[in-house]
């Protein structure tokens, strides 16, 4: 480039054709940069963090940071995962539309949702020819943890049958684990302040690769004005079962991914991850939200 056209760039720009190649410690960014207060570069780069995904073809997003990808498809989970080849799989974590809550959106007054008579998304539950899919592509002893309501009246039969019709299918159950909120929600019996993690695997499940993990992952849910998605779950959350169930390099899938939070968790961790979202808006939204620029 002409000394002209660096000159016309902007700090933003000149940081990144910068940082292009490889990644730099900040001493080389100051010394590349003298003329520049250091606090002046640390704000541009706090401010492009992440920025990273790019749109290569009409639902289809790319974001690298460091060695790790994340990959967003919109369209359908019955669909797209059929494109995934068999047995590539380390990880599925996902939070299924599931069906069987969506009685309590049509009654009430007080919550946006009920007045809606809908949560703002498409129900739809796992079923045996997904499940079939998502045993296909996960690798031998690949987890697999899919978030369920807590146990009611309303929804222990509902529960119940998914892990049936996952073993059905030749999935392994190990555990039920529970996210705490911290946070009570509606409820007559106790109220609500739990959801569940079916953990499964396809065979017998590789070993962790943290025992710190617990069973019970306590992180505040992301209070009702802040979040983008309904069932949007706080990155912490993601985190802890990508550090029980991951590490650097490998490759995790989300068939229901919303917020696009796994996305993000795992560029953080060095993680791979492919999200597939129906909703063309939420990803478009979610980019937005997460400061992950177009």
């Amino acid at each position: 480039m002409s000394k002209v056209g660096c000159d016309k760039m902007t700090l933003k720009e000149k940081l990144i054709d910068f940082m292009m190649d490889d990644p730099k410690t900040l001493e080389s960014i100051y010394n590349e940069f003298p003329d520049t207060k250091p606090s002046t570069l640390r704000g541009r780069l706090n401010e492009n963090v992440g920025k990273a995904f790019h749109r290569i073809s009409k639902g289809i997003y790319v974001a690298r940071r460091g060695d790790a990808t994340a990959v967003i498809i919109e369209g359908d989970a019955w669909e797209k995962i059929k494109d995934i080849e068999s047995n590539s799989v380390d990880t599925i974590i996902t939070d299924s539309p599931y069906s069987c809550l969506d009685k309590h959106y049509q009654v009430g007054s007080t919550r946006q949702r009920n007045l809606n008579k809908s949560v703002g998304f498409k129900t739809q539950d796992i079923d045996k020819e997904l499940l079939m899919q998502m045993k296909r592509i996960l690798k031998d002893g690949g987890h697999l943890f899919s978030f369920l309501p807590p146990d009611s009246a309303d929804t222990l039969n509902y529960n119940n049958h998914f892990i049936q019709i996952a073993q059905d299918e030749g999935l392994v159950f190990n555990k039920r684990w529970i996210w705490d909120k911290q946070v009570i929600g509606m409820g007559y019996n106790g109220r609500n302040r739990y959801e569940q993690i079916v953990f499964l695997s396809k065979g017998k499940r590789r070993m962790p690769y943290d025992l710190s993990i617990p069973d019970v992952l306590s992180h505040k849910r992301i209070a009702a004005h802040n979040r983008i998605h309904d069932a949007e779950k706080p990155i912490d959350l993601i985190l802890d079962i990508l550090k029980f169930s991951n590490q650097k390099g490998d490759f995790v899938v989300d068939m229901f991914a919303g917020s696009l939070v796994l996305a993000e968790a795992g560029l953080q961790r060095g993680v791979n991850t492919l999200c597939i979202e129906l909703d063309g808006a939420m990803i478009e939204k979610a980019i937005q939200r997460r400061g992950l620029e177009c």
